[in-house]
């Protein structure tokens, strides 16, 4: 077969940014309940590249399932035949 092209790029720099919203104090138990939500804000400043970057990976979970899956059926199949 022949060879992947593969170019190094990056790095790509996001900044998390976590905000908590009180909604209940509990006096008694000296508790609070409270919703968090998360931002992340893309940092041009700290990238090398752009939030437009368009990036193709390989998605290696998927790859190390498939292959499983292809060993056991095709022993599953060689042990059936044999």
């Amino acid at each position: 077969g022949s060879k992947f092209e593969v170019e190094e790029v990056g790095p790509y720099v996001w900044q998390e940014m976590r905000l908590k919203n009180v909604t209940a104090m509990n006096d008694e138990e000296d508790t609070a309940t409270y919703q968090e939500t998360v931002y992340y804000y893309f940092r041009s400043d700290l990238s090398a590249g752009s939030e437009e970057d368009v990036l193709n990976v390989v998605n290696i979970p998927f790859i190390s399932v498939a292959t499983m899956l292809y060993q056991h059926l095709y022993t599953s199949f060689a042990n059936f035949i044999l």
